[in-house]
């Protein structure tokens, strides 16, 4: 048995995934939106499906080589996907509702807020899946 790969490999890897899994759920938004006039809510639903669909088939395959994992890991990453949504959009809240009162302006208070919501649920995110998800 194998201890599988180290914590540099999961982190490059998982931040690979990332990205596709970003760049599958922004293409179909946008596909969907555009070549198939469909409403931006259903548009985003079903690109945010596919995405995280991407994302668990790729951390659970190649991040954290753990692809005997069966349903038990699928609910336990649904339900850390639905906690780091909430975190995601509560920081969001909560820097902007720290920042807009500064009078920065809106294209950069805007960006901060978005980055710093997304470096919170993408550390969650990762040691979610990496503690509890695909443990080994």
């Amino acid at each position: 048995m194998t201890a599988g790969p180290g914590l540099r490999t999961q982190l490059f890897r998982f931040i690979v995934v990332g990205v596709v899994a970003t760049c599958v759920d922004a293409g179909l938004y946008f596909a969907a939106i555009r070549l198939l006039a469909m409403p931006y809510d259903l548009s985003k639903a079903i690109s945010f499906l596919f995405g995280t669909t991407v994302s668990f088939l790729l951390n659970r395959a190649w991040t954290f080589e753990a692809s005997n994992a069966g349903a038990t890991a699928t609910r336990r990453f649904l339900a850390l996907y639905g906690v780091t949504f909430l975190l995601n959009v509560a920081v969001n809240a909560l820097m902007l509702w720290i920042l807009l009162p500064t009078g920065w302006s809106l294209d950069v208070v805007e960006p901060t807020a978005v980055v710093l919501a997304t470096a919170c649920s993408t550390t969650a995110n990762f040691i979610g899946q990496k503690l509890w998800v695909f443990k080994p």
